[in-house]
């Protein structure tokens, strides 16, 4: 196994923790959960502000091996990752539903975490396939991943077009960071898929 692939590895274990939130928004009351990640994405953004002004503490932090070359100098993806989160929380509310969205939001933040993880480990172990710059059996491992997260959050079709969405989104190349996009684009997709089942 290559450095390259230990340290991809370990990326995607570190980016696990995002499932912190995730849990946070299920169990807290939504506002609560919003307003945190907005403190979370703040405090994120000055740790960022200090790293890029300070070489030594950049350095420093640079040693826990988490931050990709092209980061080094650069924001860090997690400041993409906390934003894409805030704003599928925030965006993605209906009064009169709340429930059916909390599960929308929640399948969308899996997709992200989940998903775009096990796309990233098995792409990176055993991707033989390119499609562009992913390849095609982490994709599939991506896609087996949100159909079991839609198993269990969501009604069916909708799990099973909601997965095929997201899987297409995560094997695209977006501006910014796929990890902002993908729990936005997938909750929208999955708001537009309850709307025509009649789910909501």
């Amino acid at each position: 196994m290559t450095t390259h692939v230990l340290e991809e590895i370990k990326r995607k274990l570190f980016h696990l923790l995002t499932l912190i939130y995730v849990v946070g928004y299920w169990f807290l009351p939504r506002d609560i959960a919003v307003g945190g990640m907005g403190v979370t994405i703040f405090v994120a953004l000055l740790i960022e502000a200090v790293r890029l002004n300070h070489k030594k503490i950049n350095g420093l932090i640079l040693l826990l091996g988490i931050h990709r070359k092209s980061e080094e100098q650069h924001l860090s993806g997690l400041l993409w990752t906390l934003s894409g989160a805030f704003f599928t929380m925030y965006v993605f509310e209906s009064p009169a539903n709340p429930l059916v969205m909390r599960s929308i939001v929640l399948a969308a933040l899996l997709y992200a975490a989940l998903g775009d993880t096990a796309a990233a480990l098995v792409g990176r172990l055993v991707g033989r396939t390119k499609i562009g710059s992913k390849s095609l059996e982490g994709s599939l491992a991506c896609l087996v991943t949100n159909l079991i997260v839609g198993y269990f959050l969501l009604p069916w079709p909708v799990f099973l077009w909601g997965a095929v969405f997201s899987t297409f989104f995560e094997l695209i190349k977006w501006p910014l960071n796929d990890n902002f996009w993908i729990p936005i684009l997938s909750a929208g997709a999955l708001t537009q898929l309850m709307i025509r089942y009649s789910f909501l």
